[in-house]
């Protein structure tokens, strides 16, 4: 069974739908979607592939809130990226967005994925190998 925040997330879903997608579903469906969220900065790269994105999770007020760490503290391109994270995700049908960033812990080049990696190699930038 669905929960409120559920039904909340979702606008335009006709009457007649029986099964309303669950919390887990629509978690999913937001990953997804922020898989195609680019940097403006470095467009081959996507926000997931920076590993900025830190949690995605529906709050208690069942808005739909994602987590985001900078890169660094005065990245410029925060601005930008906070707005094209909410216009996916509310085209995608999350009606209520809120994205929320913390400072701390500090990004570091271990959240990069390997497939953040392999883009920026390809790409011509170089970039640092986790020391773990």
């Amino acid at each position: 069974m669905c929960s409120m925040q559920s039904v909340a997330l979702l606008r335009g879903v006709p009457h007649f739908i029986k099964k309303m997608p669950s919390n887990n579903e629509l978690l999913l469906r937001a990953r997804q979607t922020l898989e195609s969220v680019t940097d403006p900065e470095i467009p081959v790269l996507t926000v997931d592939d920076l590993g900025i994105i830190r949690d995605v999770r529906i709050a208690e007020d069942g808005a739909l809130e994602v987590v985001i760490t900078p890169t660094y503290s005065g990245c410029p391109a925060m601005g930008v990226i906070e707005v094209n994270i909410r216009a996916a995700l509310q085209e995608a049908g999350f009606e209520n967005v809120r994205v929320k960033t913390i400072l701390s812990p500090a990004w570091t080049t271990d959240w990069l994925s390997e497939e953040g990696r392999r883009k920026l190699q390809e790409y011509g930038i170089a970039s640092c190998r986790s020391q773990s």
